[in-house]
């Protein structure tokens, strides 16, 4: 796939992750004008404050995830990427298992491996539609990142589709705004010179796994 049309199926993403609570905040506006029940304005007001909130947790995600802030190759502190991780997931059905320490003593990693690890964060929280815990666990050894994203939780399941765009297994046009993340995510690890395995070795639990030589 071209880069044009990768850049055009993720921003078909963006738009489509951002277009609930924006559109949250539009219908808030709307349903104020005229509004004069004191009770009714607050509880609009509230959902147009939570509706802002969630934007902006989404963009700051989507912005480390999918973008490149400061420039191709401005770094992004693992600190910053695991806060915002956690943000996002502040209203997510899944909790997200990665402590501020599990960063501590990390080397700078490269921003493409930083958008790596936030991609595959984004895709284990998938896996968990009825809820469960995302655990990101790092590791330095001989040169070597081991990253780990494991999801577990009822009925933790990886889409086939979504599975095969990760291994880069489908073809350009079976992509949609959907399934165009874990591709993306596969093309990252392919320009690192590295493949995502998903293991599936217990049930209720998915693992995303992979070595960066660094």
């Amino acid at each position: 796939m071209d880069d044009v049309t990768l850049a055009a199926l993720l921003s078909s993403r963006l738009c489509h992750d951002l277009s609930g609570p924006v559109g949250a905040i539009g219908n808030g506006v709307e349903m104020l004008d005229g509004e004069t029940d004191p009770e009714m304005r607050r509880q609009i007001i509230e959902l147009m404050a939570f509706s802002s909130g969630e934007a902006r947790r989404r963009l700051e995600f989507c912005r480390l995830a999918y973008g490149a802030p400061g420039g191709v190759a401005a770094v992004i502190p693992l600190a910053e990427a695991q806060r915002t991780a956690a943000r996002y997931f502040e209203t997510h059905k899944a909790e997200l298992d990665w402590p501020p320490a599990a960063t501590e003593g990390l080397p700078e990693l490269p921003p493409v491996v930083v958008r790596l690890l936030l991609n595959l964060v984004l895709l284990g929280g998938e896996t968990l539609a009825r809820g469960g815990t995302v655990a990101v666990r790092l590791g330095i050894a001989a040169g070597a990142l081991s990253l780990a994203v494991v999801a577990s939780g009822r009925g933790a399941a990886l889409d086939p589709a979504e599975a095969a765009a990760l291994r880069g297994q489908v073809m350009p046009e079976a992509l949609d705004s959907r399934s165009v993340q874990p591709y993306y995510a596969g093309r990252l690890a392919a320009g690192l010179g590295c493949e995502v395995e998903i293991t599936a070795d217990q049930p209720d639990r998915i693992g995303l796994h992979t070595t960066i030589s660094l």
